[in-house]
């Protein structure tokens, strides 16, 4: 088994590929398939920059792992 970030709000972005999962590093700019999981992938037509670079390059990147026990499967990151 493998402890890569397999669930952003219970779902990995793509089952099939291990290179798109939530906290991969993004290497493209996600023009072409949302690689990290966030919902944000594509190209700005007016600007031609990726969407990623857009919204996200002035964020920080957080994430969070759990590995426990019951208590932690009770744990959840509340809706935006």
């Amino acid at each position: 088994p493998t402890l890569r970030g397999s669930s952003w709000r219970g779902k990995d972005c793509n089952d099939f590929s291990s290179e798109i999962h939530p906290g991969v590093r993004v290497f493209d700019g996600d023009t072409l398939a949302d690689h990290n999981c966030n919902g944000i992938y594509g190209t700005n037509s007016a600007t031609e920059r990726p969407w990623e670079e857009e919204f996200c390059n002035e964020t920080q990147r957080l994430g969070i792992a759990v590995l426990g026990d019951s208590i932690s499967a009770h744990f959840h990151i509340p809706e935006q």
